[in-house]
């Protein structure tokens, strides 16, 4: 189990297309299962990394930013942050137009 890996993808179409997406998945790697979660309750996130240019005297402002939104920095150079969100739609998009400015 150490070397796999677990992928969701998210697909739009009747029940058609889903079996046709699946036949397509077996055939491209060596897949062990595949599972329709159509009809699964799930909690739904979103992941974002957002690359910002900035200078060190900004950085107070980002960090603050992101600390109420509970955002990681991920890396940093001399002159940007990467920043990694997690959440709903509207709080990336939230996030999104507070940053924007930097």
């Amino acid at each position: 189990l150490d070397t796999m890996s677990r992928l969701t993808l998210v697909v739009f179409g009747n029940n058609l297309i889903v079996a046709q997406i699946t036949k397509q998945l077996y055939k491209l790697l060596p897949i062990m299962k595949v599972q329709d979660l159509t009809n699964v309750p799930s909690i739904n996130r979103e992941i974002i990394l957002i690359k910002i240019l900035c200078p060190t005297e900004q950085r107070s402002k980002i960090l603050e930013i992101i600390t109420f939104f509970r955002a990681k920095v991920v890396d940093f150079g001399e002159m940007s942050l990467i920043l990694e969100i997690t959440g709903n739609s509207e709080k990336i998009i939230a996030i999104e137009q507070l940053i924007q400015r930097f």
